[in-house]
């Protein structure tokens, strides 16, 4: 007998599904987004002069050329905060506003 996809023997080498060279295979081509969320604007925490930024890489090279370190701001315990604020609101006046 003689494989579909090569041409060759059965006898020769292995063939079946994913195992034939000439097997076409799925092709997963991975990109990796560099846009800013919200898009470009500019960055007035990076000091007097407030730079341009309008992708991730561009930021990052200027995080590192202004000796800065990125801080997260909305951790858990930023939540945790504001969910004890939002409910001593609640108990002392009754409302969520």
């Amino acid at each position: 007998m003689i494989c579909d996809r090569c041409y060759k023997p059965l006898a020769e080498g292995e063939h079946g599904r994913w195992k034939c060279p000439l097997e076409p295979r799925p092709a997963y081509v991975g990109v990796i987004d560099d846009q800013l969320e919200g898009g470009p604007r500019r960055f007035e925490t990076m000091g007097h002069d407030a730079p341009y930024i309008e992708t991730k890489s561009q930021w990052k090279r200027e995080v590192i050329a202004r000796n800065l370190e990125p801080i997260v701001k909305h951790d858990r315990a930023y939540y945790d905060r504001m969910f004890r604020q939002h409910d001593e609101r609640l108990r002392d006046t009754g409302r969520a506003d």
